[in-house]
């Protein structure tokens, strides 16, 4: 049992990570704007869907909302850029900071505690990392088709 939780936590941890590390690669290899954000709207999500799971919301509407979250911090980036003309390194670092205050808001407190029983029950639905897994593997496929049109050897 506890080596098949080792296998869970792994691919759970790999499918978060591989997911930022795509996010990162995109904004700093593929669109060349070094971006900060990522740090900050990732726990700005996990901040999000802690505190709705702890207040018995829907498990999918609150990884909807995290993602909204998350879209809506790069969205302040993307217009401190292009609004305020800030460079874009400084404006992923300032929503960075920004970002930091607002999850200890959203949060209440420094750690929502969240009980075994509402860990258990989310622990082994898959389909969340299933879906990030898929959403991986697409953007992999998709970035590394090089000197052909994009619909050529896709899969």
């Amino acid at each position: 049992m506890i080596g098949m939780l080792s296998v869970y936590n792994a691919l759970e941890l790999g499918s978060i990570y591989g997911i930022a590390a795509i996010g990162v690669y995109l904004t700093f290899r593929i669109i060349d704007f070094p971006d900060l954000t990522v740090n900050s709207s990732f726990t700005s999500g996990a901040a999000v869907m802690a505190v709705m799971l702890s207040n018995s919301c829907n498990f999918y509407l609150s990884i909807i909302t995290a993602g909204a979250v998350g879209a809506a911090s790069g969205a302040v980036t993307a217009m401190l850029n292009t609004m305020l003309n800030i460079q874009s390194l400084l404006a992923g670092i300032i929503s960075m900071i920004g970002l930091y205050s607002i999850n200890m808001r959203i949060m209440g407190k420094p750690n929502v505690v969240m009980s075994s029983q509402e860990v258990s029950h989310y622990l082994y639905n898959f389909t969340p990392y299933i879906i990030a897994f898929l959403v991986c593997y697409l953007l992999y496929r998709f970035f590394h088709i090089r000197n052909r049109a994009w619909y050529e050897g896709f899969w």
